[in-house]
């Protein structure tokens, strides 16, 4: 239960603030679909409309490994307390139906990380598979 609260965490950390426009500007074609569903998550932690994020834009696995019929609750659980977040998208690889991108993030309060965030595509567009140091 840690772990998925650790990684839960984790992941609203890196992507509540990465949607700037100007990421769209810095990456083109297959990454531009990557930017756009962090921009969909960035605007539902910011509405915490965490139903959205464990049902539209997690994998199926991605949403067991966040607490499955409880990743709502866990995900509301795991934001709170998260302040100031500065987020630096470093790079995005798109390969076929696979995407990983690199983020660097800074919360009040904590050390800094880098992290990579994976997705799939499923149903013609790419969902959020995982989270990876």
């Amino acid at each position: 239960m840690a772990v998925v609260l650790t990684t839960v965490a984790g992941l609203v950390l890196l992507i509540v603030l990465l949607g700037r426009e100007d990421d769209e500007d810095e990456f083109g074609g297959r990454a531009r679909e990557v930017v756009a569903v962090m921009d969909d998550f960035e605007r539902a932690a910011k509405a915490r409309d965490y139903q959205r994020i464990c049902t539209e834009l997690f994998t199926v696995e991605a949403r067991e490994a966040a607490g499955g019929g409880d990743c709502p609750a866990l995900l509301a659980q795991s934001a709170q307390g998260i302040r100031e977040v500065e987020v630096r998208l470093e790079s995005i690889v798109v390969r076929g139906d696979a995407a990983s991108a690199r983020v660097n993030a800074r919360a009040k309060g904590q050390e800094p990380a880098t992290d990579t965030v994976r997705f799939v595509r499923r149903e013609g567009r790419f969902r959020i598979a995982s989270l990876s140091p």
